[in-house]
């Protein structure tokens, strides 16, 4: 279970942002690019490479399961870690990568802000945040 790569604010201010965030307000960024194919590959080296668990091929569609919720970055996020999983070449970009669509609130999802007892938490541990 991993979140989406390193992004872009939501709002980008000036042309400087525009400039670094040319990806759009959200979108990965080149850092969050790099990081979830060598998430991929990390994946790879532990459960096919050390122990063996899994083929490594993405044709072997038992072995593995991929889920993300419908925003861009996470499924663009999903995508390179593939990549990093099942190709050698960083360039590669898989096709047919099955992936299974959940709501924000299922799984993947982080309701925990909707928590009372871990707002109050919050403002006790972490007053100047």
């Amino acid at each position: 279970l991993w979140r989406h790569g390193q992004r872009a604010p939501a709002r980008i201010n000036g042309v400087d942002g525009a400039d670094v965030f040319h990806r759009g307000p959200s979108q990965l960024t080149d850092a969050g690019i790099v990081r979830s194919v060598e998430l991929g590959q990390m994946l790879r080296r532990r459960y096919v490479n050390e122990h063996g668990l899994m083929s490594g091929r993405k044709e072997e569609k038992d072995e593995f399961s991929f889920y993300s919720t419908n925003i861009q970055r996470a499924k663009d996020t999903l995508q390179l870690v593939a990549s990093g999983l099942f190709k050698e070449d960083r360039e590669a970009s898989p096709q047919g990568i099955p992936r299974k669509e959940t709501t924000l609130n299922h799984l993947i999802g982080f309701t925990w802000f909707n928590c009372p007892a871990q707002g109050k938490i919050f403002q006790e541990k972490c007053k100047n945040y």
